[in-house]
C-alpha cells in the first residue's frame, strides 16, 4: 500500500484525549447507575480501537504479527492480569463477599472468551446489581479478539491490494462494514439482546468502521469543505455534546437501542475525523490536562471500575458519598496499575517470556542437531 496519508500522533492527540475522556465518564456513570445511555460510549471504543491499530500497522513500512502482538500484550494483557490477580486475592480475603463462579469467570477473562462465557452463563449485563467484579471483561475479550486476528486481516488486505490494486482493500473493508451493521441491525430485532451485545460477530462491525476510516484517510487523504474545516473545533465540540446527550438520555431498554449504537459509532467516527484538524500545540489548560489525565488511564480505569464498585457493594449500601469514594479511587488504582505494571512489571514479563522461547529454540536446535549426527 502507498503510504499516502502518514497521521502524527501529536496531529490528533488532544482531541482524541477529548474523545476518550468522554466515554470513559459515560462508561463508569453508566456502571454507577448515574446514567442510563453511558453502555453507548463502548462502542466509540471499539471504533477507536479498530482505527488507532489499523493506522499504526499502515504507518508501519515493516508491520510484522510478533511486533503487534508485543505492543499489544504490554497494553492490553499485562494490565488485565494484573487486576484479575488482585481482584482475585482480595475477594478471596474476605469472608462475606459471595462469587459464584470465580474460578470459570476467571479463566474465561485470562483467555479472552468472557463474553462468549457470559452468554452461555445467562447473565445479564443490563440488570443493576453486580454479581461479580468481571461483569465488565467481555468488552476487553472482543478486542483480544480483535487483536489475534487482525495481523492476519492486515496482511491479506495488504496482499490483495498488491495483486489487484484500484483501492480493493477500501472496498473489501467497506463492504464488510455494511454487511456486518446489517446483521447487527438484523439480530437486534430477532435476538436477545444480551445475545446482540456480548456476540463479538455483531459488535465488530463498530471495529470495522475505524478500520475502514483509516484506510480511507491513508488511500486518499480526503478534504472537507473549507467552511467545515474553518469551523472544525465548533462540529467537534458538537459532536462532542450529541454523544453525551446519548449517553444521557438513551437507555437500553429503547426498541431502537441497536439504531443508537449504530449512530454513536458513525459519530465516533466523525470525531476521530475532525480529532485531524486540531491546530499547533497550544499551552495546556487546566481543564486539558484533567482530560489527558483521564484519558491517559483510561484503560485502567475501565478495568478497575467494576472490582472497585463490587467490593464497595458489599460493604456499604449504596449513596452519594460511596459513590464519590468509588470515583476517586478508580482514579488513585487506576494510576497505580499503569504506573506499576505498565512501565515497572512490562519488561520483566517480556524478559521471562523470552527466555522460555530461547529455551525451547535452543532445545528445538539441539534436538535436531542430535538427529543429524545420528543420520
Amino acid at each position: 500500500m502507498k503510504n499516502s496519508f502518514r497521521i502524527s500522533e501529536k496531529r490528533y492527540l488532544r482531541r482524541l484525549e477529548w474523545i476518550r475522556a468522554i466515554s470513559c465518564v459515560l462508561v463508569l456513570f453508566y456502571h454507577l447507575n448515574i446514567l442510563k445511555g453511558g453502555y453507548l460510549a463502548v462502542c466509540t471504543f471499539l471504533v477507536i480501537s479498530g482505527y488507532l491499530s489499523c493506522t499504526s500497522a499502515l504507518n508501519n513500512s515493516n508491520f510484522s504479527a510478533k511486533s503487534y502482538y508485543k505492543k499489544r500484550f504490554i497494553k492490553l494483557y499485562i494490565p488485565l492480569i494484573f487486576t484479575v490477580a488482585l481482584s482475585v486475592v482480595i475477594v478471596k480475603c474476605i469472608n462475606d463477599i459471595r462469587w459464584i463462579n470465580l474460578k470459570q469467570e476467571t479463566i474465561s477473562v485470562v483467555f479472552g472468551y468472557n463474553n462468549f462465557w457470559q452468554l452461555k452463563a445467562n447473565l445479564d449485563y443490563f440488570t443493576r446489581h453486580i454479581d461479580s467484579p468481571f461483569m465488565h471483561l467481555w468488552y476487553i475479550s472482543i478486542l483480544i479478539q480483535f487483536d489475534l486476528f487482525f495481523p492476519i486481516i492486515f496482511v491479506f488486505l495488504r496482499k490483495i491490494e498488491k495483486k489487484y490494486k484500484n483501492n480493493v482493500s477500501v472496498i473489501v473493508v467497506g463492504l464488510c462494514s455494511i454487511i456486518l451493521t446489517i446483521m447487527f441491525f438484523y439480530m437486534s430485532k430477532t435476538q436477545n439482546i444480551m445475545e446482540v451485545y456480548y456476540n463479538t460477530f455483531t459488535r465488530v462491525f463498530s471495529i470495522f468502521y475505524g478500520v475502514f476510516l483509516a484506510l480511507i484517510l491513508h488511500k486518499y487523504n480526503m478534504k472537507l469543505p473549507k467552511v467545515l474545516v474553518k469551523n472544525n473545533k465548533i462540529i467537534f465540540m458538537i459532536y462532542c455534546l450529541v454523544l453525551f446527550l446519548l449517553g444521557i438520555f438513551v437507555s437500553a431498554e429503547e426498541n431502537n437501542y441497536a439504531i443508537y449504537m449504530i449512530i454513536t459509532s458513525l459519530i465516533s467516527v466523525r470525531l476521530i475525523r475532525y480529532s485531524l484538524f486540531e491546530k499547533k500545540k497550544r499551552r495546556s489548560t487546566f481543564i486539558d490536562k484533567v482530560v489527558s489525565f483521564i484519558a491517559k488511564f483510561s484503560y485502567e480505569i475501565y478495568l478497575a471500575q467494576y472490582p472497585i464498585i463490587f467490593l464497595m457493594q458489599s460493604i456499604s449500601d449504596s449513596n452519594v458519598i460511596n459513590t464519590l469514594f468509588i470515583i476517586v479511587f478508580t482514579f488513585i488504582i487506576s494510576f497505580l496499575i499503569h504506573t506499576l505494571v505498565y512501565k515497572h512489571f512490562a519488561n520483566k514479563y517480556l524478559n521471562a517470556i523470552k527466555k522460555i522461547f530461547i529455551r525451547i529454540d535452543f532445545n528445538n536446535k539441539l534436538f535436531y542437531s542430535c538427529n543429524r549426527e545420528r543420520l
